[in-house]
C-alpha cells in the first residue's frame, strides 16, 4: 500500500488562509473529505504562512480537521514549539514534516523527535544544498537515517525524501532518479533483504528500456519487443525481429548492468539471443552472475527459451 500525503491544507493557499482567518470550518472539512476520497492516507497540515499566528492557526486547524476525518495527520512545521503543541493535540500517531541534515534545522528537530511515537520525513539535504547526484542522495540518506536511529526511531518510521527536482529544471534529473533507485537496490541486495519489487521507482527505470533502441539501430539489429509485467514495448526503429519475456525486476536490473550476459541470455527469448545480449544493458554487464534475494532465479533457476510459435500464441 502506498503512503499518500494530501497537502492541500496549507495556509500559503489563498482559499485555505481565507478560511482560517474567517474561521470557516466547513471549507476546511470539505477539502479534507475530498482528499480522503481521492486516496489520501495522511492529511498534511501547514499553518506557517501567517507570521506570528502559526501556533494558533495550527491549533484551530487540528481541532477542525480531526472532526472531519479519522486519518492520521502530517504535522508540517519547522518550529519545534509548534510541533510540540500539535503533537499533544493529535489523536493518532502523526507524521512529522520534516527534518534535514542542515545543521540549524537538524539541531532544532532532534530534541523534539527524541522519544516521540511518530513517523518522520527525512530530507536528503545538508548545508551544501540540494543533492546533485545519486551518490549525494544515497550518502545523505544513510547519514540521516543513521542519526535518527541513534535517538531510537525505527527505520520503518523514516520516510526518506530524495528531493529530486523536475526534468524541466535539469534534464539529467531523470537519470539521477533511476541511478538512485538502482543504488538503493544494490545496498539492500548486499544486505540480503527481500525488498518490494513493485515500486514506482522500479517502474520508472523499466520504462527507460527505450534507450537501448538506438544501440540496436547502430548495430543494424531488428527491433526488440520486451514483454513483462507493466511493459510491452518495441525498442528500435525496425519491425520487431526478436522478443524477450522475463520478470520485471530481473529485466530492469539487467538494463542497468546488474546482471551478467549469461543471465540476460537466460531470459525467455523467442530465438537466439546472442546478437542482442551485448546491447541489452545501458552499462557494462556484470562479469559474474548476481542472484538477489527473492528473485525468480534464486527460487527456480534459469528459464528455458521459448519458440516463436509459443510467443505468438
Amino acid at each position: 500500500m502506498f503512503t499518500v500525503i494530501g497537502e492541500r491544507i496549507n495556509t500559503t493557499l489563498k482559499k485555505v488562509q481565507a478560511a482560517v482567518v474567517a474561521g470557516d470550518a466547513d471549507y476546511i472539512k470539505e477539502d479534507v473529505k475530498k482528499q480522503e476520497a481521492c486516496g489520501a492516507t495522511y492529511i498534511d497540515v501547514n499553518a506557517g504562512a501567517r507570521i506570528g499566528h502559526e501556533k494558533e492557526d495550527m491549533a484551530w486547524l487540528l481541532s477542525v480537521i480531526q472532526k472531519a476525518t479519522e486519518l492520521p495527520l502530517c504535522l508540517d512545521s519547522p518550529d519545534p514549539e509548534v510541533l510540540e503543541m500539535a503533537y499533544g493535540m493529535v489523536k493518532q500517531t502523526p507524521m512529522i514534516n520534516s527534518i534535514s541534515l542542515e545543521k540549524e534545522r537538524f539541531n532544532a528537530m532532534i530534541p523534539f523527535l527524541a522519544g516521540k511515537d511518530c513517523k518522520i520525513i527525512a530530507l536528503c539535504m545538508d548545508d551544501a544544498g540540494m543533492p546533485k547526484s545519486a551518490d549525494d542522495i544515497i550518502d545523505r540518506a544513510k547519514r540521516i537515517v543513521g542519526e535518527l536511529e541513534k535517538i531510537g526511531m525505527k527505520r520503518e518510521d523514516i520516510f526518506v525524501d530524495p528531493l529530486i527536482q523536475p526534468i524541466s529544471v535539469d534534464s539529467s534529473n531523470g537519470s539521477m532518479v533511476m541511478d538512485a533507485v538502482m543504488h538503493h537496490y544494490d545496498v539492500i541486495g548486499a544486505l540480503g533483504v527481500d525488498a518490494p519489487r513493485g515500486t514506482e521507482g522500479l517502474r520508472l527505470c523499466l520504462r527507460a528500456a527505450n534507450a537501448i533502441g538506438p544501440r540496436l539501430d547502430a548495430a543494424d539489429l531488428p527491433a526488440l519487443r520486451i514483454e513483462t509485467e507493466g511493459l510491452d514495448r518495441v525498442v528500435g526503429t525496425e519491425d520487431a525481429g526478436m522478443e524477450v519475456r522475463g520478470n520485471a525486476f530481473e529485466i530492469t536490473r539487467a538494463l542497468f548492468g546488474r546482471r551478467s550476459l549469461d543471465q540476460i541470455a537466460a531470459f525467455d527469448w523467442s530465438g537466439d539471443p546472442a546478437p542482442y545480449v551485448a546491447f541489452f544493458s545501458f552499462f557494462t554487464p556484470r562479469e559474474a552472475p548476481l542472484v538477489e534475494e527473492g528473485s525468480p532465479q534464486s527460487r527456480h533457476g534459469s528459464r528455458r527459451r521459448r519458440t516463436s510459435t509459443e510467443f505468438s500464441s
